[in-house]
């Protein structure tokens, strides 16, 4: 259903497209999501004839206006009406009618980065057009030219325009023109009923996903991973128009084939695991719950699992940034230095249905001016009044005005990195913005780094700026030097997988694995810590629930339409909550008397309650019929940890993930008084004629024993690994440093959420941004960038 819903309709908005792979080329071969690397990467001409157009067959005037900015995107002229709009390898190419003149708009779209021309003919029937590489080559029936033609544009080159009389004249004669000779802007050949408009654009970025490509064997600095960190690294290290930059990311581009699914915030659920966008990890068996293994989706694409996530913004509270810097011995990670980087990150924009935000959150404390957009739920759910009546009923539960002050403490409406009817992700919002307005940062996506090169020794100690990487375990290996740093931003699973290939581990468990040990960091891996998740659900007496929307159906492809339309309704909003809330157990509890108080102070909480209108579960099967209404628990200072080791030396195999979800007695009891509190929860009044029974899975939930079962059965993670290369001040212990170098090695930092000395009690996305722009900080100051 899902599928035919993409080809039925065309997204618009402000990266609108026909996707490549739905258009039919002639006269070899049709492009879709089946067709090879290999065959969309061919370098022949492919003419495409995305339709027929009837124009006149008299004398055709054709103006081709390109304009061509520093960031690669043309505009459309007011008042022109637009026949046709396509996507092909790289270039998105808008044809538009005015006053009897055929206009052609086109702009670098990033997906095909390797196209540095397109060609648009014209004859009197017919609208064909031809992306090629860096050299032009036409067959003789078309007139040949083979001729390098990057365009030397400045940097804000104005319009390029030409007017043609008639379309029967030949202006130029390739044949007999000199390749010097052609004009480097633009060329213009005219042979009987054709027209060929050449053009090149410059490109300010070098985007790859073929290895051998690239123009240069060494960068200043080299980030692995364009995850939520990475991106973030590679954007300010560029900054610096005196520093080259390289990005390399495993995954795919987040353009192209199933885009909607991590650009449509509410299908952002649809987008892990088993799909194209997802590492597809699974864990060892988790012996705490049944012995069941749990899929552990990880983002395989530009922006990593900031493109793949459930978008959900939480800074956590000051205590933890507090904590962090002790943890490092540098106060700069502290609340009070760190709250800039916040603002620096942030910007806050309306919510999607434009309501009054009036006391929904606390303006002083979001930024206002930086990248990442964030809002306020933007559609309203059918249990809102409900939540905020039962903070005004149960004292238990108090409304917090903003959970990102610094105190998380109580209800409050929901961040999420949505602006307007799109997510934000470190892609959008950091990486591909400088791609396109920068020409000192390259990327290369599709390419797997396999392992970090020692180049060296300083002062004793190895040093690794080589980066050994390949497009897939039979593809040759290339390798790329960093002549000041490499920044590894891999994530929490892959970042301690890249350690350990290159032999920087625990030497007895690499030797286990014919690995030869280079550096003794015995934590590099260990210390996995994740959130466990327990939903439970009753059956609500409503007809407004997300229930419908979420099985296949009438109503998703109505809500699916409304947004094409309109870019409004359920799918413009977050699918999973519009509140979410924030609890400490009780100063007199059992629990912390007996385990003590894991937490960072007073501000951070314990236990997370999300409420969602409609069955929310990650591992139970969505009933069939019947309006539901959610709570989402999640114990959110585990004190579980697990751990990332090798299965073989193959970096290509995916690394033993044994997160050890409740594995301790706190983390158990912990659950346990959450389910209780949402069961307190829905007894208030507010809820009275609306909540009207346990679901079938959660009737045994009346005990601790019960409850206990039920999270045995039920529970699974909440999918926010962190630690496995943890912080440390303390000599031979973590693995980074307080400015996050690697331990007894240089020319390696590490920045991603493997860093964190201990989980946060909140969804990690808001630290790793704030962490990541801190870091880049520190970057820049230690290599004295401007």
């Amino acid at each position: 259903m899902l599928a035919q819903s993409q080809t039925a309709h065309r997204l618009s908005g402000p990266e609108k497209f026909t996707p490549f792979w739905s258009l039919d080329l002639s006269p070899t071969m049709k492009v879709d999501e089946n067709t090879s690397q290999a065959e969309q990467l061919s370098l022949r001409p492919r003419y495409l004839e995305p339709s027929i157009m009837e124009v006149q067959k008299a004398c055709l005037t054709l103006s081709c206006r390109l304009l061509w900015r520093t960031h690669l995107v043309s505009e459309r002229k007011k008042g022109h009406e637009e026949l046709m709009e396509f996507v092909f390898d790289g270039v998105k190419v808008d044809i538009c009618t005015d006053h009897g003149k055929i206009w052609c708009y086109a702009r670098q779209f990033f997906f095909r980065p390797e196209i540095r021309h397109f060609i648009v003919t014209i004859d009197s029937s017919n609208l064909r057009v031809a992306a090629v590489t860096d050299n032009l080559s036409l067959d003789e029936q078309h007139c040949v030219v083979s001729s390098d033609l990057h365009a030397n544009h400045k940097a804000n080159e104005t319009f390029q325009k030409f007017q043609p009389s008639t379309a029967g004249t030949r202006l130029i004669d390739l044949k007999h023109v000199k390749a010097d000779t052609i004009p480097k802007d633009m060329l213009v050949v005219f042979a009987p009923l054709l027209i060929l408009a050449i053009a090149a654009a410059k490109v300010f970025a070098a985007i790859y996903d073929d290895p051998s490509r690239l123009p240069i064997s060494s960068y200043d600095f080299v980030v692995i991973g364009a995850g939520t960190a990475g991106s973030v690294i590679a954007a300010r290290l560029a900054e610096d128009r005196h520093r080259r930059v390289l990005v390399i990311e495993a995954g795919r581009h987040n353009e192209g084939f199933q885009s909607e699914l991590i650009t449509v915030p509410f299908l952002g659920p649809l987008a892990s695991p088993n799909t194209p966008f997802d590492w597809n990890y699974t864990t060892v068996p988790q012996p705490a719950i049944n012995n069941r293994r749990i899929p552990y989706p990880r983002g395989y694409v530009l922006g990593g699992s900031s493109s793949t996530n459930y978008m959900v913004y939480t800074r956590c509270s000051s205590d933890e940034y507090d904590r962090f810097a002790d943890e490092a011995g540098d106060d700069g990670w502290s609340w009070k230095k760190i709250l800039p980087y916040a603002y620096k990150n942030e910007k806050h924009v309306p919510p999607n249905d434009h309501h009054n935000e009036t006391g929904q959150y606390l303006p002083a404390f979001h930024g206002t001016t930086g990248p990442l957009l964030t809002s306020l739920p933007g559609f309203p759910n059918d249990i809102d009044a409900r939540v905020l009546a039962t903070t005004r009923e149960l004292s238990e539960f108090p409304y917090n005005p903003d959970y990102n002050s610094g105190n998380p403490l109580g209800i409050s409406w929901m961040h999420s990195t949505i602006g307007g009817p799109l997510r934000s992700s470190s892609a959008t919002a950091y990486l591909l913005p400088a791609l396109k307005t920068r020409s000192n940062i390259d990327l290369l996506y599709n390419a797997q780094v396999t392992r970090l090169i020692q180049t060296g020794r300083l002062e004793m100690l190895p040093v690794f700026r080589g980066v050994e990487f390949a497009r897939n375990s039979t593809a040759r290996p290339y390798t790329i030097t960093a002549t000041k740093e490499v920044i590894l931003s891999a994530g929490a699973i892959g970042t301690p997988q890249i350690l350990m290939l290159s032999g920087i581990g625990d030497p007895k468990e690499l030797r286990t694995v014919g690995i030869k040990p280079t550096v003794d960091l015995p934590d590099v891996g260990k210390n996995l810590v994740d959130h466990p998740l327990l939903p439970i659900q009753w059956t609500a007496n409503s007809n407004d629930t997300m229930d419908p929307i979420l099985r296949p159906g009438a109503a998703f492809d109505a809500g699916l339409a409304e947004y094409v339309a309109n870019k409004t309704g359920r799918m413009a909003a977050n699918g999973v909550s519009n509140h979410m809330s924030f609890f400490r157990l009780p100063k007199n509890s059992h629990i912390l008397r007996k385990y003590g108080d894991p937490t960072a102070g007073p501000r951070t909480p314990h236990y997370e309650l999300a409420f969602g209108n409609g069955f929310f579960t990650t591992s139970q099967a969505i009933p069939a019929s019947g309006s539901y209404f959610s709570i989402i628990n999640v114990v959110v200072q585990p004190t579980s940890s697990g751990s990332v080791t090798l299965a073989s030396s193959n970096p290509f195999a995916h690394p033993i993930i044994d997160p050890r979800l409740l594995s301790t007695a706190y983390d158990f009891e912990t659950m346990i008084e959450a389910i209780k509190a949402s069961k307190r929860f829905v007894a208030a009044k507010a809820w009275d004629g609306y909540v009207i029974e346990p679901y079938i899975d959660s009737v045994n939930t009346t005990t601790d024993a019960g409850i206990v079962e039920y999270a045995r059965t039920w529970a699974t993670t909440i999918k926010h690994p962190t630690g496995t290369a943890r912080l440390s001040k303390v000599p031979g212990k973590g693995v980074v440093d307080g400015q996050l170098r690697l331990k007894k090695a240089r020319g390696v930092r590490i920045v991603d959420a493997s860093v964190f000395p201990f989980i946060p009690a909140g969804h990690p996305q808001a630290p790793i941004y704030i962490v990541a722009e801190r870091a880049a900080d520190v970057i820049k100051v230690d290599w004295g960038s401007h």
